[in-house]
């Protein structure tokens, strides 16, 4: 989330028209995600925000957002074991499966190079809750059910039969932008809706575009002119001339920035942490964690795939599942440097925004966009490089002010 400098919050950028009637169309396809939500006036600001409807405890879960419009693993994440639904982003597969995918970019197996390990690792495999991998005619992503394959057709399925193409945005995304990808998949819905459910190309586009978008990078910054191309090229169909004409390089360029402004970072543990933590309540676990292969295979994934653990040392080698998504509610609400919701992840790109404290009907939510224990200088100067606003919330003012009493107690002492 980065970017150009002004002096005006997210909801104040947000004063496009079509977001209303885009938020009671949400609403009205999504109501167990959006319906303890209003959209209106916002509180904090010029612009929109997004309020509470009923009332709800701290600690309680205000509203959780299974839907968003476009969401991706991220690359490394896929390379460093943590294999992915393409649609809801859950863990899938088994553990053998997830170290042998690490294990390849060496050329080893589990088989070949620690065949001691076998009895230990099928054992681990029948604990494992995940679902099994369904794999796509691409070779390239994998799903955890046949729903989930169907989901994501409409992203996924011009991709999966275009290699080439598919191919040329993956080596742009890998050296330039991940972002690249996103909007590919983006710009196939927006198609799909178009061909199949006859929306307008203003529509289909508005659903996208209609949020705040981050500063605005150049035609010629790297990969931006390569990818829109091989974007296009995706839609040849002769009845696809509107969308071809209307969706130009400048909407792609702020179609990109609106992931990096709004998009959610999605995080969360891989399924073998807990794995293997509730190995160790069994004698067979408490001895494969001293055995001597398993401790070489352990510390070999983790010298392929090194992550810093900023909590405690993990039993699992394998880093946090990461990915990123376009969260409708979240690209709503409106910034405090002392927010009264955050959000999290579970197991899958499902988000939860929990209430920090209790809220009233008509209250509006309000989620930090950066830490706000950072110092007031900091958080200004992150706010202002990132989502171009000057915050100024309760928090902030209060810390000016005391600054200004520290600074004109100094100069009279």
């Amino acid at each position: 989330m980065q970017h150009s400098v002004c002096l005006l919050s997210r909801c104040e950028l947000m004063g496009h028209a079509d977001l209303p009637r885009l938020f009671q169309e949400w609403q009205r396809r999504h109501p167990e995600d959006y319906g303890a939500l209003s959209l209106r006036k916002s509180t904090a600001c010029s612009g929109l925000g997004v309020f509470a409807t009923t009332d709800v405890a701290g600690g309680d879960i205000l509203y959780e957002d299974r839907h968003p419009l476009v969401s991706m693993q991220f690359a490394y994440s896929r390379y460093s074991g943590a294999v992915c639904c393409q649609h809801c982003l859950c863990s899938i597969g088994k553990l053998s499966e997830a170290f042998d995918h690490v294990l390849d970019l060496k050329n080893m197996s589990l088989e070949e190079d620690f065949p001691t390990l076998g009895a230990d690792i099928i054992w681990l495999d029948s604990l494992m809750q995940c679902p099994a991998c369904i794999p796509c005619s691409c070779g390239e992503v994998q799903y955890c059910s046949e729903d989930c394959r169907r989901l994501a057709e409409p992203g996924h399925a011009r991709l999966c039969a275009n290699a080439e193409i598919r191919h040329g945005l993956q080596d742009l995304a890998l050296k330039y932008n991940e972002f690249f990808m996103l909007a590919a998949q983006a710009a196939s819905i927006m198609v799909s809706r178009v061909q199949e459910s006859h929306w307008t190309v203003e529509r289909a586009l508005s659903e996208f575009l209609s949020f705040s978008s981050g500063p605005v990078l150049a035609k010629t910054d790297g990969g931006v002119q390569e990818s829109y191309d091989l974007v296009i090229d995706l839609f040849p169909d002769d009845e696809l001339a509107e969308f071809r004409e209307r969706f130009t390089i400048d909407e792609y360029i702020r179609l990109l920035g609106v992931f990096e402004v709004n998009n959610m970072l999605i995080n969360y543990d891989h399924p073998s942490v807990d794995l293997l933590q509730a190995t160790l309540r069994c004698p067979r676990g408490v001895a494969l964690s001293q055995n001597v292969e398993w401790v070489r295979l352990v510390e070999l994934i983790r010298r392929l795939v090194p992550y810093d653990d900023e909590c405690a040392a993990s039993l699992s080698p394998f880093p946090e599942v990461l990915g990123s998504g376009l969260y409708r509610g979240v690209a709503l609400t409106n910034h405090s440097c002392s927010p009264n919701a955050e959000a999290s992840f579970g197991t899958s790109r499902s988000l939860q925004v929990k209430a920090l404290k209790a809220l009233r009907a008509g209250d509006e939510v309000l989620q930090s966009y950066i830490d706000g224990n950072l110092p007031l200088v900091e958080r200004q100067t992150k706010l202002r490089e990132a989502y171009g606003f000057t915050c100024r919330c309760w928090k902030c003012r209060q810390n000016a002010l005391a600054e200004l009493h520290q600074r004109h107690g100094s100069l009279s002492q």
